[in-house]
């Protein structure tokens, strides 16, 4: 076999490599943004019940939850398949932030905490993806 075979045949197996390694360290080819910040709105959640969802390759989906209770709540976004990382806002139009997010690296678990200060406040919540895609559960 030629050197240039060789090259040739050793940058195939590299790329194949990595694409495998992209399947199963995270990623999802078939994931899909959720929500809105236009007509359809965000998804809706209820809270305290957890939501599996997902977000598109360097995409952001949308969500919404109603707190009955004044007082501080906590949203978590866990069991990622790859880097997502919340944000909470206080407006439909995601420009408002309330509360403090994480921005953990990775599949590590991330959590918001807002503090509502009248009953059946809503929250929006917006989930980015900094990679090609994932799937997570997220519970407000």
């Amino acid at each position: 076999m030629s050197k240039f075979t060789s090259l040739v045949l050793g940058l195939v197996v590299l790329a194949l490599a990595g694409c495998v390694g992209n399947l199963s360290g995270g990623g999802c080819r078939t994931c899909v943004n959720e929500g809105t910040t236009g007509l359809g709105g965000p998804i809706v959640l209820t809270q305290g019940v957890g939501h599996a969802g997902s977000v598109a390759g360097g995409g952001v989906s949308y969500y919404q939850v109603t707190y009955a209770l004044v007082g501080a709540h906590t949203i978590t976004v866990n069991g990622m398949s790859g880097d997502v990382d919340p944000l909470a806002f206080t407006n439909n139009a995601f420009t408002l932030g309330t509360g403090t997010c994480t921005t953990n690296f990775g599949t590590t678990p991330e959590t918001c905490t807002v503090t509502t200060a009248a009953v059946n406040t809503i929250i929006y919540i917006q989930v980015a993806d900094w990679g090609s895609g994932a799937t997570f559960t997220i519970t407000p």
